[in-house]
């Protein structure tokens, strides 16, 4: 083996080397090539379904508005946060004072019937929560709610 490398060139070496070195770079640019097709497809997979979850909240919220003004509230503004990881965020106004305990009842039937309980729930809870606090000149003026992996209500309160 030694006598055989012996016999080449440097020339020869040279171009051999070049040779190589232009193989291996072709299977690392079809390595990237494939690797970036992958996140292409990942990505338009993720957005798809991020898209797919925007549009179940948006018929989920439309499916109970009645519901909810029954119970009381009345949506007056929907925020859509677009991202990797979306949020629905509806906000919702007081416009009569049900008793919680219609509240529940109303809820209960809602699960029975499969309806999207979510934010009925959050209301519920909300109700409860807004009939025991007394903070004098505040008054509950509108209820935010994020709609995502983790969900959060906001109560707000101004001075009347």
């Amino acid at each position: 083996m030694l006598d055989s490398l012996k016999n080449l060139s440097l020339d020869k070496v040279k171009n051999l080397s070049t040779e190589i070195i232009e193989q291996q770079k072709e299977k690392v640019d079809s390595v990237k090539t494939l690797s970036v097709d992958k996140i292409k497809q990942s990505s338009s997979n993720i957005q798809d379904a991020v898209a797919d979850k925007i549009a179940q909240y948006m018929k989920d919220i439309k499916i109970i508005t009645p519901i909810m003004n029954k119970m009381g509230y009345e949506i007056n503004e929907v925020e859509i946060e677009v991202a990797l990881i979306p949020k629905i965020i509806p906000h919702f106004n007081r416009h009569t004072i049900v008793k919680v305990e219609i509240q529940e009842k109303v809820l209960a039937y809602c699960k029975e019937k499969n309806l999207p309980t979510l934010i009925l729930s959050a209301l519920v809870e909300a109700s409860k929560i807004q009939n025991k606090m007394n903070l004098g000149k505040l008054k509950f003026t509108e209820l935010e709610m994020e709609l995502g992996i983790i969900p959060s209500v906001k109560m707000k309160f101004t001075n009347s």
